[in-house]
């Protein structure tokens, strides 16, 4: 049996709890092979998710994942701040792929290797807004992001989302130490979070390196669903 205090420390769970309904709508942001999509279907069985990969040897290990289950939409894209095909790095590690190039700094964060480009791939990319609007969603309920620098690049693409407070919840990925050229600063990404309106919940899952923090993972959850939604009231309850 897992406990309140279990549940506040495991960043899915959590999400299960601050969302107490199961037909809801996740976009699952650099999906990868499809390991966070799997994860979501368990937690809420009637979850329509779209799992979002640009790189095409991710997409079709993906598809493979998911060919069973009709709630899953696997499209082969990435999201950023305008639409187009741009060159993504393909590293040594896959799920370290990004728009961005391999900091040289990297080696010390990650070891020797672990994120270095093999070279670049042209792959497809849209805003969420286009995405959004294309298909005639009207809400998300989680958008998880897990896009190797770049999250505020696709903040920027989804302004119209923002603005008719279409977005929920946000559980990205963000990482602190230097990996990417032209990552944001740690500060700076929390600052354009709640720029939006997007209230920083918790942070999860902290990756160390000599007792400094390089990279974890937060939840924001947005500040009209803290008045008016399914969250309202109970941060103070359960507590």
């Amino acid at each position: 049996m897992v406990t309140v205090e279990e549940t506040f420390h495991d960043a899915f769970l959590e999400q299960r709890r601050l969302i107490d309904k199961d037909a809801i709508t996740i976009f699952d942001v650099g999906a990868h092979v499809g390991e966070v999509t799997a994860r979501y279907r368990k937690l809420f069985p009637a979850a329509t998710v779209y799992a979002l990969e640009p790189f095409p040897e991710s997409f079709s290990q993906l598809q493979a994942n998911i060919q069973h289950d009709k709630l899953v939409h696997a499209i082969n894209i990435g999201l950023t701040d305008r639409a187009g095909w741009f060159p993504l790095h393909d590293n040594t590690a896959s799920c370290t792929n990004s728009l961005l190039a391999p900091d040289q700094a990297a080696d010390e964060t990650w070891g020797s290797g672990e994120v270095k480009s093999k070279g670049t791939i042209l792959c497809a990319f849209d805003t969420l807004d286009h995405f959004v609007a294309e298909r005639g969603i009207q809400f998300i309920d989680i958008l998880k992001l897990d896009v190797q620098g770049t999250e505020t690049r696709i903040l920027d693409g989804a302004e119209a989302c923002l603005a008719a407070k279409k977005i929920g919840l946000v559980y990205s990925e963000i990482i602190v130490m230097p990996t990417y050229m032209g990552q944001e600063s740690f500060w700076k990404i929390l600052r354009r979070f709640d720029e939006r309106e997007m209230v920083l919940h918790n942070f999860y899952n902290h990756s160390l390196i000599r007792g400094r923090l390089r990279q974890v993972d937060a939840i924001f959850v947005a500040k009209h669903q803290l008045v008016t939604g399914p969250t309202a009231g109970r941060e103070n309850k359960d507590r």
